[in-house]
């Protein structure tokens, strides 16, 4: 699957993919590294899995939008 991702007047096509297993478990430690209230929210939600997605750039061209 692809997305595109603006930034500004910045806009790039990555890949995206749903991390799963050890992926998933390494990020999750950055997210809630990066924010702990994740961790408030997993435990809110009842303990539900939180999706994660990964994104690449595709190695096409970017482009720069005018302001």
């Amino acid at each position: 699957d692809e997305a595109l991702v603006k930034a500004g007047a910045h806009e790039s096509r990555m890949r995206v993919h749903m991390a799963t297993g050890d992926e998933r478990e390494n990020l999750w430690k950055l997210v809630v590294d990066y924010w702990p209230g994740y961790l408030m929210e997993h435990r809110r939600s009842g303990g539900r899995e939180f999706r994660l997605f990964v994104l690449e750039p595709t190695g096409s061209a970017t482009t720069t939008r005018e302001s």
